[in-house]
Formats: C-alpha cells, sequence, structure tokens
C-alpha cells in the first residue's frame, strides 16, 4: 500500500467519533491538514440545536488551546431537530489521535473562546481586545484595582524573552506610568473606544500598529497565565 493509499484509509475513507459535552461528534476528514467537517446529532439527547452548535465550538477551544493549531473558514448549518455541522479548515491532523476533552466549566470555555479568537485571527487589533476580554473575566466591572494589581504581578514573572523586551523597553518611556496602565488605557480602550481627538489607535497608523503588536506579545502570555493559574485550565502543553 503506497503512503497516499495509506493515509486516504487512516484519515479521509471512514469518520472520526469524538464524545463531548455528552454529544457524539462525528469528524470527516474531507482533506488532509485542510478541510475537516464535524456533525452533532442532539435528536434523542433532549438537548437543543444552540448546546450542540455550543459543543462544537468548545471542542474548537481545546484544539487550539491543547494542540497549538489554528482554525479558520468555519460555515455550516443545521437541521431543524436533528443536528448541526461545521466545516473548517485546521493545520494539522494530530489532534484526531489522542483528543479527549478535558475543559467542562463556563468561565474556563469563555476564557478560551477568546483565546481560540485571538490566535485564528491576524488583526493585531481584534486580538488586543481578545486578549484584554480574558484578562477581565475573573474580576468584577468595578474590580479594576484589583485586575491591575495581578497584571503587575504578572509583568514581572513574564517568561518570554520577547515580552520581556518589550517590557523593559516601553517602562523607559513611559515617565513613571505602569505597563499596567498602559495596556489598559493606551491599548484595550484605546482600540475598543477609539474616538478623534482622545487616545487612539489607528488601523491606518503604522507607530499604532506596531505598538499594538508589540503589546500582544505581552498580553497574550498575561492571557495564558490568567487561564491557567485563575480558572484552572490545564497548561497548553499537557497532552
Amino acid at each position: 500500500m503506497t503512503i497516499d493509499a495509506l493515509n486516504k484509509s487512516i484519515f479521509i475513507d471512514k469518520p472520526w467519533s469524538i464524545k463531548y459535552d455528552g454529544f457524539d461528534l462525528v469528524i470527516n476528514v474531507h482533506k488532509r491538514k485542510a478541510e475537516h467537517a464535524v456533525r452533532c446529532s442532539y435528536q434523542l439527547t433532549g438537548k437543543n440545536y444552540q448546546e450542540a452548535f455550543a459543543s462544537i465550538f468548545h471542542f474548537f477551544n481545546e484544539i487550539v488551546w491543547f494542540f497549538d493549531l489554528k482554525i479558520c473558514n468555519v460555515n455550516g448549518g443545521h437541521s431543524h431537530g436533528s443536528h448541526v455541522s461545521l466545516n473548517y479548515n485546521v493545520s494539522e491532523d494530530r489532534y484526531l489521535f489522542s483528543f479527549k476533552q478535558r475543559v467542562y466549566e463556563k468561565t474556563q470555555h469563555l476564557a478560551l473562546a477568546f483565546f481560540r479568537e485571538a490566535e485564528c485571527n491576524e488583526s493585531p487589533y481584534y486580538r488586543l481586545i481578545c486578549f484584554a476580554k480574558i484578562l477581565e473575566i475573573p474580576f468584577k466591572k468595578k474590580q479594576y484595582k484589583e485586575k491591575k494589581a495581578w497584571v503587575e504581578g504578572k509583568l514581572k514573572e513574564l517568561k518570554s524573552p520577547m515580552a520581556s523586551s518589550f517590557r523593559d523597553r516601553k517602562v523607559a518611556s513611559l515617565g513613571g506610568r505602569s505597563i499596567a496602565d498602559w495596556l489598559h488605557k493606551d491599548g484595550r480602550h484605546a482600540t475598543a473606544h477609539a474616538r478623534l481627538g482622545e487616545i487612539i489607535r489607528d488601523p491606518n497608523d503604522y507607530n499604532d500598529w506596531d505598538e499594538v503588536k508589540w503589546a500582544n506579545v505581552i498580553m497574550q502570555e498575561l492571557a495564558e497565565m490568567l487561564i491557567i493559574q485563575k480558572l484552572g485550565v490545564l497548561p497548553r502543553d499537557t497532552q
């Protein structure tokens, strides 16, 4: 048997079945390392199509987090009273061999959903907003001081050489302002509430684009630490 024939017999000729959120997810590989499709039947579960769709998105969250893969071109629909299905492109097939559900809590999945959105999107502005939303999840609306204190503490623990280098270079130019304030006000706030005449991150401005891109190096590491340390999700390298 040729390698191509072997690959076809393993990946394409038969569907893969994965248990998730009480559903049976059936994955078909239309094209290796590219076009996959997942179908979730809910007719006999006592659940509705929104819950079935949620189970698929939760499934995507874990693929991105635990397997460090990208998912894009998601599209599909549902049949009333029967099943839902989504087509998607994924950068590798390896998740099919060892996937098992490890995340169950809604708060964890909310954070992982924003992480999935950030990881699978190239816009630095959208990525920054997603990471910022993750940092807000365990804190109440009026707990900015508590969130800032947590961020300030974790900024001292950055492991990425790029994140640490940018943090140290940026501190020198802030005139005494904290990195946590800069990330919130000049990053998240200036992007989400951009108005002319105020602090703004303008997608037409190269300097804004460059600063947001570098800020994301720190924001991603902070988001990963929060997901693991405050929300209790297993680290990304756990298999």
